[in-house]
């Protein structure tokens, strides 16, 4: 009782909204073990019985039965160990986006791409008061920003556009860690949003064009990590942006239900999702070629060879982090 304490409070009620529980993690699918009651009194006879027993239960030769027992109970071993892993397995798939069309924000939007980058047709779709920026280091980028207004819609780079050369990888990264840097010594807080032009994949039929740009991605992804306040996401260009694709950058520049990993097709716009991998899909193994690097040599990963490994490999490498 605090009236006794505090005479004149009131009392309020408290917040009417709901306690929303969003979960973030993927949910492993559910190990559903063995169906069948037979089958599991047969595999436990075979892992824990006696084999001279467990012969004369099947009225088989028990020397021969003593010979294939440690096989069947490896395997046994193996594949229940797989289906746990399976179940903890995800990979990259790449869904349509379909539902209302997204609000660009509002507000001037800059455009920060090089020198020699021609950038029209991006700052033409965004708005007559789209403003163009050139980032020569951090502190003159931060300079820059600070003059401009402060109710900025974003901030497009197009720092990774330039073309596909391997050469202009780690310049694009380094050129959009110096933006986001300068962005946050400014004190900007509109989002900012990276492109790319072939540096991602949304099917296995086409080809990535750009692998030198997937490393903006890598950085993109660190990023919404560090600064989820500032960072507005990863959009991947087609090859030619007529004005159906500039539209539906438009559209992804707006959120479109909070995607971050957004890639323009002619079919239409793509998002990148985890979703859970086949049970057992490990492709039937792996055949090296050419020279093969195995990291953490001295551990698990490189104390065996693993399936479909030829006992003749070319050169390998193992390296761990003790040597």
């Amino acid at each position: 009782d605090f009236t006794g304490w505090y005479p004149d409070a009131g009392r309020v009620p408290l917040p009417t909204y709901a306690f929303d529980h969003r979960r973030y993690w993927p949910q492993p699918r559910e190990n559903t073990g063995d169906s069948d009651d037979v089958d599991a009194r047969f595999w436990a006879a075979v892992e824990n019985a006696d084999p001279a027993d467990l012969a004369g239960d099947l009225a088989v030769d028990a020397d021969a039965l003593s010979r294939v027992l440690p096989a069947l109970s490896g395997w046994r071993r193996h594949q229940r160990d797989q289906s746990l892993l399976d179940a903890l397995r995800f990979h990259e798939r790449w869904c349509p986006i379909t539902g209302p069309t997204a609000t660009t924000p509002a507000g001037p939007w800059v455009v920060v791409a090089h020198p020699e980058a021609d950038a029209a047709d991006v700052t033409d779709a965004l708005g007559a008061d789209c403003l163009r920026l050139d980032v020569a280091d951090r502190r003159h980028a931060a300079e820059q920003l600070r003059d401009l207004p402060t109710d900025l819609g974003g901030v497009v780079s197009l720092l990774a556009c330039r073309d596909g050369s391997a050469a202009d990888g780690p310049d694009a990264v380094a050129g959009n860690v110096i933006l986001l840097q300068a962005l946050q010594d400014a004190g900007v807080d509109a989002p900012l949003w990276c492109l790319t032009r072939g540096a991602v994949t949304v099917d296995g039929a086409e080809p990535v064009t750009a692998p030198a740009q997937a490393a903006t991605w890598g950085f993109g992804r660190v990023a919404a990590l560090e600064y989820p306040r500032q960072w507005g996401g990863l959009i991947d260009l087609p090859a030619t942006t007529d004005p159906a694709a500039l539209a539906r950058l438009t559209d992804a520049l707006g959120g479109m239900g909070g995607e971050d990993q957004i890639a323009l097709r002619a079919a239409g716009v793509y998002a990148r999702h985890l979703a859970p991998a086949r049970a057992g899909a490990d492709g039937g193994g792996w055949t090296p070629r050419g020279a093969v690097l195995i990291t953490g040599g001295t551990g698990g990963r490189g104390s065996r060879s693993p399936a479909g490994w030829p006992r003749t490999a070319p050169a390998t490498w193992c390296c761990s982090a003790a040597a």
